[in-house]
């Protein structure tokens, strides 16, 4: 299995399709039930990029293959390698702890919306993006996740976490 080399990954998110409130659907912000919140990764400055890496590649099952499959909760599949992630891992900013995320906001969504992208051609393409919604009760955060399809299979390509619940527009 190969990744399509020739995408450029520029992509802007369309501004003319609906949003949420076209659904009548709530903010993020106004959600009161959140999934429980997986224990975070540390982070690669805290323990080192070997020993985040050994980490990383146990939560996505990469220790012996090249590649794994995540069953989706709308039927679909997510495919994972190593140098699909490594973005997580190259920005060492602290986001790599929400690794374990990945895997819950998949299987066990708020919502998934299919969403439309203007790539660097000008052309449009659909990708999904798997939201989750969580609480961490010892922290007392929300932490919300988007997971964007990429153009790859369902090889994904962005993980933001925002902490604090007022932030969450």
């Amino acid at each position: 299995m190969e990744f399509d080399t020739t995408f450029g990954g520029t992509l802007k998110l369309n501004d003319n399709q609906p949003t949420f409130k076209d659904f009548a659907r709530p903010s993020v912000k106004d959600v009161s039930i959140r999934a429980h919140a997986p224990k975070k990764f540390p982070s690669i400055k805290e323990i080192g990029e070997e020993n985040f890496l050994k980490l990383f590649m146990k939560e996505f099952d990469l220790e012996d293959t090249e590649y794994s499959i995540v069953k989706t909760a709308d039927e679909d599949i997510a495919l994972f390698s190593i140098d699909r992630l490594n973005h997580i891992l190259e920005k060492k900013d602290g986001r790599e702890r929400f690794a374990s995320y990945i895997k819950p906001t998949l299987q066990n969504p708020f919502e998934v919306w299919l969403s439309e992208y203007i790539n660097e051609k000008g052309n449009i393409e659909l990708r999904k993006s798997y939201i989750g919604l969580f609480h961490d009760n010892t922290t007392k955060e929300d932490i919300f996740v988007v997971l964007r399809q990429e153009k790859d299979s369902l090889s994904f390509g962005m993980l933001s976490s925002v902490i604090e619940t007022e932030l969450i527009n």
